[in-house]
Formats: structure tokens, sequence, C-alpha cells
């Protein structure tokens, strides 16, 4: 593991909890399944391939490689759509892909860094997407969310993507990518 992740908060399981994939990695899948639909068949694997925490009985995963599928019912026709994906923190180099193929292409896209190419391919060639930098990590990233969360419970609006039931729905998955739990 690269000297600069090895003292990094999120690979210490006293200060993080759950490490990278349980804290990021929870808006990502929160945001596959408000796009395209609830995540259903997934699977994973997970290690800890380096020691960041020495003397540390059960550590941080720092390898997850994950599959799930996305049932879509558009038109009257049934489509599946399946995702892959591949963080790799202990590397030395960043290895951080999602992949969703559909039947016409596929969209593949990095999570965890300032630099998010997007690629996408229909008929076997594939083009990157250019997106303009919001200018890199925002400090205060979440309260948008936030801000729709209090309002929902104050006004009872009900605007709010993020509910109690998706966030269940997506710390199930991020189990099933730990190889934590039986899918339900």
């Amino acid at each position: 593991m690269p000297a600069e992740k090895k003292g990094h908060w999120h690979f210490d399981k006293a200060t993080s909890g759950g490490g990278l994939i349980m804290d990021l990695g929870s808006h990502i899948f929160d945001l596959l399944d408000h796009l395209l639909g609830t995540i259903s068949n997934c699977s994973g694997v997970s290690v800890r391939a380096c020691d960041t925490s020495p003397g540390e009985k059960d550590g941080i995963e720092d390898v997850v490689v994950g599959s799930w599928s996305h049932d879509i019912d558009r038109d009257g026709r049934q489509y599946k759509l399946l995702g892959v994906c591949e963080f790799n923190f202990a590397a030395g180099v960043n290895l951080d892909e999602v992949t969703i193929t559909g039947t016409e292409g596929l969209i593949k896209f990095v999570t965890f860094s300032d630099d998010l190419p997007v690629f996408y391919s229909v008929g076997g060639e594939e083009e990157e997407l250019e997106f303009e930098s919001a200018g890199g990590v925002q400090e205060h990233v979440h309260a948008p969310l936030l801000e729709d969360v209090v309002k929902d419970l104050i006004q009872g609006t009900r605007d709010c993507t993020s509910t109690g039931e998706s966030a269940a729905r997506c710390n199930l998955v991020l189990d099933k990518l730990l190889g934590r739990d039986e899918w339900k």
C-alpha cells in the first residue's frame, strides 16, 4: 500500500468503522439504485491485502470485487443491466472502476477519484464523456442531501430521493459486496 494511504483515516477501523467502501461506496450504490432501479443479485469478495493497522485483528477491507444486476421495466419490456466493480486501495496505483452493461452497450467510470473519466461504448466503439470539474471535492458535499432530508422530515414533502428504505437496500448491497451477508 502506498505510504500516503497507510496512515489515512479511511483505513483505520477505530476511526472509520467500515473503511472507504462503506463511507463513499454507500453514495455510489445509492445513486445507482436511484438512477437504474433496485439492485438485485448482488455478490462480492473482499480481502484485507495490506496491514494498515498493525496488531489489529479485524482490519478494513482494502480490495473489493463485486457484481449485481438491475431489473428494468420500460415500455412494457423487461431489461436487465449488469454491474461489476473492482476497488483496490492496496495497489500501488488506483484501481477503481464500475462497469454497467446493457443490451446495446456499456458505461464505465471511476468513483473514488477527483479525476472522473466516464466512458461509454455502443456497437464496440468506446468514447469518453467530458464533464466540467466541480473544482475537486467540496467541503460540505453532503449539505444538499441533508437539506432535503431535513425539509422532508419537517415539511413532509416526500421530495427526498434518499429514504430509509433506499439506505437499507444500499447497506445490504455493501454487505453483500463485502461478503458479509446472505442475499434475502
